[in-house]
């Protein structure tokens, strides 16, 4: 598929932006980790209590299902050994 003028000027425009910032990243790499650095500290928090809810979550699901599990009535007998016999009197 053919590029157009408006995708080649977003390609080359995203080159020239690349190129200068590598050339002076020792310039810019202070200040973007001033800018980054609370933004970071932020997501390490709100990542940290989704992952402690999570745990709470799975723990909480384990839990059930092992009461569940002991709980759970015995398993039917085998075909020739009937549990339950009706009398009719």
């Amino acid at each position: 598929m053919p590029m157009t003028r408006s995708e080649l000027v977003y390609f080359a425009a995203g080159v020239a932006v690349g190129g200068a910032v590598g050339a002076n990243w020792s310039k810019i790499q202070p200040l973007v980790a001033a800018m980054l650095g609370p933004a970071a500290a932020g997501l390490q928090d709100a990542y940290g209590d989704l992952l402690g809810t999570l745990v709470q979550q799975v723990e909480t699901f384990r839990d059930a299902a092992a009461e569940q599990r002991t709980t759970r009535p015995k398993k039917r007998a085998a075909r020739g050994e009937h549990a339950f016999e009706p009398s009719f009197n």
